[in-house]
């Protein structure tokens, strides 16, 4: 039941806390994630780092789990996770779109923090592509690529359409290989 629910979230450590937390979004257990969200002992979950927020947020969107994204998207704390970096923002974008979950690809490029996001950076929006093309998510890739920050990606650099291209060559994916030469880029 939910008494018993919030009782055991009263009782557990902050450790504990952060990875409930984390266990229960990767598992799909949302009645948990919500419960912890609108917990008072929400707030001490680190925002970014290893168990962080953030961290957690990149578990719900490789995972596919749209409802527990929304739940850490909607929180005031989400202003506190890092746009860049392996726990941010850009992450979370990247291991979607590899995982092929379009509608949290979608829910990130949507919110207004996506501007925050690196075009060219480590999980920037250039290596989310680049993991999308690998995956072979096709859906993923060309949510990317028809977004106006496209324009942004360096087409040259480290994390641009031609190591995108490349990518697609050691995964075989003519239909994503296609799609991105097709591009006018």
């Amino acid at each position: 039941s939910l008494r018993c629910l919030d009782m055991y979230i009263r009782e557990l450590s902050t450790s504990d806390l952060a990875d409930t937390f984390c266990k229960s979004i990767e598992f799909g257990f949302i009645p948990v994630v919500r419960a912890i969200v609108e917990s008072g002992r929400f707030n001490e979950i680190d925002a970014n780092g290893e168990r962080g927020l953030g961290a957690a947020l990149a578990r719900a969107a490789d995972s596919g789990r749209v409802e527990a994204t929304q739940l850490i998207m909607e929180n005031s704390r989400f202003a506190e996770i890092n746009a860049n970096g392996q726990d941010g923002l850009g992450a979370a974008l990247t291991r979607a779109a590899g995982s092929g979950c379009v509608e949290v690809v979608q829910l990130i490029m949507e919110h207004p923090r996506f501007d925050e996001i690196n075009a060219n950076g480590d999980y920037g929006l250039g290596y989310a592509l680049i993991v999308a093309a690998y995956s072979g998510r096709i859906e993923a890739m060309k949510l990317i690529m028809e977004h106006p920050r496209f324009a942004e990606i360096d087409a040259n650099g480290r994390w641009g359409l031609g190591n995108a291209l490349v990518s697609v060559a050691h995964s075989g994916n003519v239909e994503a290989m296609k799609l991105i030469m097709k591009h006018p880029r």
